[in-house]
């Protein structure tokens, strides 16, 4: 039996007129060598990708607020089937969101839904409309969404079953807007986490199988004007830590296992005497459970921290430079060994080993192009 890896890259910058798409590349699991292999759906502006191992389907997120060049129009999420003999990637379908700028995907446990954020924008326009009293101003702002999409037999996205919309808030004549930058599951509860940066809250959503809806179970306050922006879960425990793109800590949150909702039960800051601006990016857990990374866009560094055993504590450990500028994207390899990056400026991965304690050495760029934004190492066994 042959054992065939490959790293697949995500080319997410969404101002971007050029061509981007997915490039893939062999991976040597023992060196972290890239080898490219090719770059497929250029026009595609993946903002993120998931991969379903009983089907080989890559889905994604077409990340822009217009379609296929028209002006408007939302974004797009596709299927790609993935050849695990050659590294080739098809497209197998493709459905609309309508809303603009989906920001993540996610697929449930049982693989018959996907779950898709929205990041959405701040624009908005002013329409004159006629009222039984004469003319007024009406303002209407992006529909920002988390949506359900049925999951056909072979892997195609079916149509979309719910559409669930957080609403923004108008205080003191000023509109603030809900930006929903992750939907992350816990497959072993059922429950799905979304971070809102725009509002400062983290929700827990999960689906009602019976009536095929999504159903906001909780919402988490997190402190005002820190960005809550991704997450993760812990292996094992009911625990999700959640970086802010505008705040330097990592909020460490209990998941109540029968309702889903999140209780705050400590902060731990991912740098040592942080300044503004912070702008954390991804965050990533290692496969022990042991180590938590995080990256730190606007300085251009990555951060470790050590879990407790019961994953209630973090302790920052180590600060090291990602060895290029804009570092949006993490990923730690299966075997736990090691930490890719995705440099999106300098149009770079770079590479680090894991040591035995969590500490990250550098291993240099390991490959070059495009704008890579997020990253996944895809293993199969292959036929002798």
């Amino acid at each position: 039996m042959r054992k065939k890896t490959y790293a697949v890259v995500g080319n997410a910058k969404i101002s971007s007129e050029l061509e981007l798409g997915i490039s893939v590349y062999e991976f040597d699991e023992e060196t972290a060598k890239m080898t490219p292999v090719g770059i497929f759906a250029r026009d595609f502006r993946l903002g993120a990708q998931f991969f379903d191992r009983s089907r080989n389907i890559l889905y994604a997120v077409d990340e822009f607020w217009s379609l296929n060049g028209r002006t408007g129009g939302g974004g797009r999420v596709a299927a790609f089937v993935f050849d695990p003999e050659s590294g080739n990637v098809t497209m197998k379908n493709e459905q609309r969101t309508f809303a603009t700028n989906p920001s993540y995907i996610t697929l449930d446990k049982t693989g018959k839904f996907l779950l898709v954020s929205h990041h959405c924008t701040d624009r908005f326009v002013t329409r004159v409309v006629e009222t039984v009293d004469g003319f007024a101003g009406e303002v209407l702002y992006d529909c920002c969404v988390i949506e359900l999409f049925e999951v056909l037999e072979d892997g195609s996205i079916g149509k979309m079953l719910d559409v669930y919309e957080i609403k923004g808030n108008d205080l003191e004549g000023e509109h603030s807007f809900p930006h929903l930058h992750c939907v992350i599951a816990d497959h072993q509860r059922n429950f799905f986490m979304v971070c809102d940066k725009g509002l400062d809250k983290i929700y827990s959503f999960c689906i009602d199988y019976e009536n095929k809806k999504l159903l906001k179970a909780s919402e988490y306050h997190a402190e005002p004007h820190t960005d809550p922006r991704y997450g993760v879960f812990h292996p094992e425990k009911p625990v999700f830590y959640s970086n802010c793109e505008a705040g330097p800590d990592i909020n460490i949150l209990l998941e109540n296992e029968a309702n889903g909702e999140l209780k705050l039960i400590g902060r731990t800051p991912c740098l040592e005497n942080p300044e503004k601006p912070y702008e954390p990016s991804d965050i990533v857990i290692h496969p022990s459970g042991k180590y938590l990374y995080v990256s730190i866009r606007t300085k251009n560094l990555i951060s470790m921290l050590e879990v407790s055993d019961d994953g209630t504590a973090l302790e920052l450990k180590q600060t090291v430079s990602c060895e290029g500028v804009n570092p949006r994207g993490l990923f730690v390899t299966r075997d736990g060994r090691f930490l890719l990056t995705a440099n999106m400026q300098t149009a770079a991965v770079n590479g680090f080993s894991i040591g035995e304690n969590g500490m990250l050495s550098s291993i240099g760029m390991l490959a070059e192009g495009g704008y890579p934004g997020n990253i996944q190492i895809l293993s199969f066994d292959c036929g002798d």
